[in-house]
């Protein structure tokens, strides 16, 4: 259901009118497109965006082409153009083959003829391949226009029928032919009034320059490839003059429709081509010249300072260099000088909090204990008043605290008496030897013995 629905919101006037028209190459027939109705419109566009784009690969083809045709840019009437010179070779048309051999065979005439025979034949090998790639490159491009004639006849033949249909609402016709068989005529009958349809200056030849085809020619292609193949279209046939009033009216609104979405807009987007590339180029000469000016007077300002020192001898010059010298070391000796400059007042610097001149680490000064609370303030005495008790003041510490260096000082002279008493048993304050011991203990046995006898 929801796709039936948007098929028939498509139908409806003023569907989509942005999206039909959003392509920016379309703005000089805007206007026109936005008179139609939305079916019609919608063609309408499709078909200008296909024309134009067919006629940029039509244009390519034509460029890929023209590289295998001599250039009459160098042609001189006095000298004409050798026909087997080849203007362009493609890439894989070129061949590098040379014939290797010794330096004894340098100046042999077999080689030299063989070298001979080998370049006639990379001459006829380049020769065949590049007319082989000429041949592809005209069968693109004839395959390119019938492309592009068939999408300009199928479209042309579908607003055609859509404006029969729209027509026969007013203007009621009746014929013996079908649609197709009626609508093909009509194309007819509009491509025989193009012909004779004289263009302003400023617009494209409908035939020569913009489809590239005789009218005859058109014609055949729209008979053989949209006319069923199993009847045989009759040029001379019977027709009422209210069919041929009715097809002279379709075929005069196709020329107000066709010719300016077709030929017109293609004419305006060359023009605004042109006009493009000759910005371009006047920008390119612009940049050029300002590059030039820019030169001449860089080569004039090299002339000039050249020229004076020409016209200065070597004395004058070191002379020079020996006052500049001099100048810049007087004005460094006054700028060292200590009258030349008040002495700049140095700013205090901020001390670090906790740390003394030599950049110690100061222990933090810890504040006085408070003294205890007394439980028993303000009691009784025996008469019921209350007493009020002395307040308990502590004595100041009076004692300077010791600087971190000495205390490292005292543990320093604390290891190495430790480490003397480890090294040296007889250190004052060491263990005592063993003999000591013995020679002790002996002693006090021989003044027993000497005590008892």
């Amino acid at each position: 259901m929801t796709n039936n629905n948007d098929q028939n919101a498509n139908t409806l006037p003023g569907a989509d009118e942005k999206k039909a028209i959003a392509d920016p190459r379309l703005k000089p027939i805007v206007k026109l497109i936005e008179t139609q109705l939305m079916p019609v419109k919608e063609v309408l566009a499709d078909f200008a965006k296909a024309m134009l784009d067919n006629t940029i690969t039509l244009e390519n083809r034509i460029k890929s082409l023209e590289k295998y045709s001599p250039s009459t840019l160098d042609d001189t009437p006095n000298e004409p153009q050798d026909p087997n010179e080849l203007s362009f070779i493609p890439r894989s048309a070129r061949v590098k083959l040379e014939l290797n051999y010794s330096k004894a065979l340098a100046n042999d005439t077999a080689i030299n003829g063989l070298k001979r025979e080998l370049e006639q034949c990379k001459k006829d090998f380049t020769r065949k391949v590049t007319m082989i790639f000429k041949s592809c490159a005209e069968l693109e491009l004839n395959h390119c226009k019938l492309d592009r004639i068939k999408t300009f006849l199928a479209f042309t033949l579908k607003i055609t029928e859509a404006l029969i249909v729209f027509e026969r609402i007013e203007r009621p016709m009746v014929t013996t032919l079908n649609t197709l068989h009626y609508s093909i005529r009509t194309v007819i009958s509009f491509l025989r009034k193009t012909r004779r349809r004289i263009p302003p200056p400023s617009e494209l030849n409908f035939y020569l320059e913009y489809l590239k085809m005789d009218e005859g020619d058109v014609r055949e292609i729209l008979i053989k490839n949209f006319f069923p193949s199993e009847h045989t279209f009759e040029w001379d046939i019977e027709r009422t003059e209210s069919e041929l009033e009715f097809q002279e009216i379709i075929s005069n609104k196709l020329i107000s429709l066709i010719l300016p979405i077709t030929v017109e807009l293609q004419s305006a987007v060359d023009k605004e081509n042109k006009v493009k590339k000759a910005a371009t180029v006047l920008a390119a000469k612009f940049k050029s010249t300002a590059i030039t000016t820019a030169t001449e007077a860089t080569a004039i300002a090299i002339e000039d300072i050249s020229t004076g020192i020409a016209n200065t001898n070597m004395e004058q010059h070191i002379n020079k260099l020996i006052e500049a010298a001099l100048k810049k070391q007087t004005s460094e000796k006054a700028k060292n000088s200590q009258g030349s400059k008040s002495p700049q007042t140095s700013l205090p610097k901020k001390k670090d909090k906790g740390k003394d001149k030599n950049n110690n680490k100061q222990p933090s000064k810890k504040k006085p204990k408070s003294p205890p609370k007394n439980k028993n303030k303000n009691k009784n005495d025996g008469n019921g008043e209350k007493v009020k008790q002395p307040k308990q003041t502590e004595e100041p510490n009076t004692k300077t605290p010791r600087q971190p260096h000495q205390n490292r000082q005292k543990q320093g002279l604390k290891r190495k008496r430790q480490n003397d008493k480890r090294q040296n048993p007889d250190h004052q304050g060491g263990k005592k030897k063993e003999g000591r011991k013995g020679n002790g203990k002996r002693n006090k046995k021989q003044r027993l013995d000497k005590n008892n006898n």
